[in-house]
């Protein structure tokens, strides 16, 4: 039955004709352009969504995540500052003999010379808290247990009332933290905050009974120093908040008022970040002027859409020179071609133009059929190399550990040791699941997890007869190394090492690692590995081969090993004293499996 042709409407038939006319006849560099100016317009629409998009929008949440960060860097600051306060008043407080004497001694009943030293003693355990602290404490006032006051600084008796006054009302406060600090606005002194705590008596038996009461004066602008942002033109700005949101410290350049005004009525420009301190309900408050904090990304943002505007207007400019230039060069092109190739009968492309094309494509035409032989004896020797792959797997799972394996199941299942059998079978199903699926490179972590299924099924085999011992660094897991390169070690190790002793054998893996290298290592107490064997390995390349099958899987991996990262890696074999073999494995430092994977393996 002959093909029907598809019926195209009259109208469109004429349309598509013309077109295809108009086309035929243009020459090279009309086709270039026609076809390649469109999709450098679609090209530029699609930079410009991404960079007024993705990148903007990328750029302003790394600017989100930088100022953020940079706040957080700021709490930090303080609460550790805070906790050098508190623990030195809780230094102060409770272990200088000389504050506990002051705290449980009611002064009005010593005499003069009795009071005046006290109060020496306390003056100069005042001076060094003040002098260790570098001089940011300005003011200290120390209740005792009987509400008599110490306070370092002389003042005015009215004073000396507020003082009392504003002391009450943070006991009171106070109370409700059991001797935590807390941390207030001085009323009387508007540059200084305080920091208050209760204290109580050091002993477990007597720790809710209260003996005095501590208030530190600090200066506000130290702190103030702390949270203070440069380098960003006042579009952070950092605040202390207590419980009652009154403002402790200001280190922005607005005044408190500009402050409370725009946490009360915060706008659209503002972005307000708050985290809580260790110390007294505070909070640290940001206040972030976006317009402001993006003034750098909108200079970047203008400046890259410049540089695109010019990519843009120069590959206009050199796709009319190429357009023109190609027109002229293709034909020398085609020459050169006709003069290094092999002419064979076979044609793959037709071409009904009367252009250059013409001609390329009977040239693209000859040199598909050399590519077409090249490509056979490729695939050819992909298809050697693939069988060569899967027979290095396969030795890599020994038959008899299989029949040893399933006879062992057998005597465990007649044993009625059910739980056994289930775990070996989950054991050897994985250890084929991961012999035969997968990426070809794996983590330590991974190759570890095959390892501990086969050493388990080794130890039902064996019982009591070998010691396993697996020691690898948890920094080495994330590398990537070779899929089953410490199994085959593990079963020599077993199978011509430990198992012919008669008393119990040892077998230990273990992991190091140098500037570029990790080394692992898979020991034994056995009789030890034939000097032959080792020869053959130290003189054996990456293109190598041995006839020894005993040891089969060591030369494997030898192989492996050489083939992928050269001849400075792969296996060294040391014979120990009195007996046994050290295998070590040295592979390079690589964590990205993608660099695994480009690897000329073969």
């Amino acid at each position: 039955m002959k093909e029907r042709k598809r019926a195209w409407p009259a109208p469109w038939e004429k349309i598509c004709g013309s077109i295809y006319r108009f086309y035929g006849r243009l020459s090279i560099r009309g086709k270039l352009l026609i076809s390649c100016l469109p999709f450098v317009i679609i090209g530029y629409i699609l930079i410009f969504y991404g960079v007024t998009v993705l990148m903007f929008d990328q750029m302003k949440q790394t600017v989100y995540d930088q100022t953020k960060q940079n706040i957080l860097e700021k709490r930090n600051l303080i609460n550790t500052s805070l906790n050098n306060y508190n623990q030195a008043t809780i230094k102060f407080l409770y272990y200088t003999d000389e504050v506990q004497e002051y705290l449980n001694t009611r002064q009005s009943g010593l005499s003069e010379q009795d009071r005046k030293e006290l109060t020496n003693r306390i003056s100069h355990n005042i001076s060094s808290l003040i002098i260790n602290n570098q001089t940011t404490i300005t003011n200290v006032c120390l209740y005792n247990k009987f509400g008599e006051l110490y306070i370092n600084n002389a003042i005015y008796k009215d004073t000396i009332a507020q003082t009392n006054e504003y002391g009450q009302m943070l006991q009171e406060i106070a109370q409700q933290k059991h001797g935590k600090l807390i941390i207030s606005k001085n009323p009387i002194r508007k540059n200084v905050i305080t920091f208050a705590r209760n204290i109580f008596v050091p002993d477990i038996a007597r720790c809710d009974e209260k003996i005095g009461f501590l208030m530190l004066d600090i200066d506000k602008a130290n702190f103030e120093k702390i949270i203070r942002t440069r380098g960003d033109g006042g579009a952070v700005s950092l605040l202390v908040l207590d419980a009652e949101d009154n403002i402790l410290l200001n280190g922005s350049e607005m005044t408190d008022s500009d402050c409370r005004e725009i946490l009360k009525n915060p706008s659209a420009n503002y972005l307000i970040y708050q985290y809580e301190i260790q110390y007294g309900d505070c909070r640290l408050v940001g206040i972030v002027d976006e317009q402001m904090i993006f003034q750098d990304t909108y200079r970047i943002f203008l400046q890259e859409m410049l540089m695109i505007l010019t990519a843009i207007l120069i590959i206009v400019a050199a796709l009319f020179l190429s357009a023109t230039g190609i027109s002229g060069q293709v034909q020398k092109f085609i020459v050169k071609l006709r003069q290094t190739k092999e002419i064979n009968q076979s044609a793959y492309v037709e071409v009904d133009s009367s252009d250059e094309f013409r001609e390329l494509a009977d040239v693209y035409n000859d040199m598909l059929d050399r590519i077409d032989t090249l490509i056979q004896q490729v695939y050819k020797q992909q298809i050697l190399m693939k069988d060569a792959q899967i027979e290095t797997l396969e030795a890599q799972i020994n038959p008899h550990f299989l029949y040893n394996t399933l006879d062992c199941i057998n005597s465990l299942a007649d044993a009625g040791r059910i739980r056994e059998v289930k775990k070996t079978v989950t054991s050897l199903g994985g250890i084929m699941r991961m012999a035969i699926k997968g990426s070809s490179f794996l983590r330590i972590r991974e190759e570890l997890d095959y390892v501990t299924q086969y050493l388990y099924i080794q130890k039902m085999r064996f019982q009591e007869r070998i010691i396993f011992l697996v020691e690898i660094p948890e920094e080495l897991y994330e590398y990537y190394i070779p899929k089953l390169v410490i199994q085959p070690l593990l079963e020599n190790a077993i199978l011509h090492g430990v198992s012919v002793r008669k008393d119990t054998g040892m077998i230990a893996v273990t992991g190091t690692e140098d500037e570029t290298s990790v080394y692992l290592t898979v020991k034994d107490n056995g009789i030890g590995m034939p000097q032959q064997i080792i020869g053959q390995l130290k003189v054996m390349g990456k293109d190598g081969f041995s006839e020894e099958k005993k040891h089969i899987g060591i030369f494997n991996i030898q192989q492996r090993l050489r083939l992928l990262y050269g001849e400075e890696y792969g296996l060294t074999i040391e014979l120990l004293k009195p007996s046994g073999t050290a295998v070590t494995i040295r592979i390079p430092k690589i964590r990205e499996e993608a660099a695994c994977e480009n690897l000329n393996c073969g």
